[in-house]
């Protein structure tokens, strides 16, 4: 929602002509809906435009979702059975980035190929994500 209001506030000349309303601000536009009790922030969209990759906490812990823009249906990527969160896609919408809470504590870059998000490979390096 932040990405969306910023958005709107930002000059006209950031933005494309059709997105201008005159006045220069564009109303923010809510993709996501839901209990009042869940959140749903950190998200991006894949380069193909049909999914927004996003953390939800509608299921308490963090999870990393999928949303489609069209239906606005949300589903879970995958079960990390810990925290994820920060999730960011490749430029070639193959493979997912995202921090894992799983092993560490202080967390860790973890990478899951799309669109099955099954392997996962950790960077395996000392310190924090």
């Amino acid at each position: 929602m932040l990405a969306a209001l910023v958005l709107a506030c930002a000059p006209a000349s950031l933005r494309a002509q059709d997105d201008d309303s005159g006045d220069g601000l564009r109303q923010p536009e809510r993709l996501t809906v839901g209990a009042s009790s869940s959140d749903q922030f950190a998200g991006q969209l894949a380069p193909d435009g049909r999914r927004v990759y996003l953390v939800s906490n509608r299921a308490i812990a963090n999870e990393v979702m999928a949303l489609d823009p069209a239906t606005g249906s949300m589903r879970r990527v995958f079960d990390e059975g810990a925290e994820t969160t920060w999730p960011r896609v490749s430029p070639d919408g193959r493979r997912l980035l995202y921090v894992s809470f799983r092993d560490r504590a202080h967390g860790q870059l973890c990478v899951r190929d799309l669109p099955e998000a099954t392997r996962r490979r950790c960077l395996d390096a000392p310190g924090e994500a």
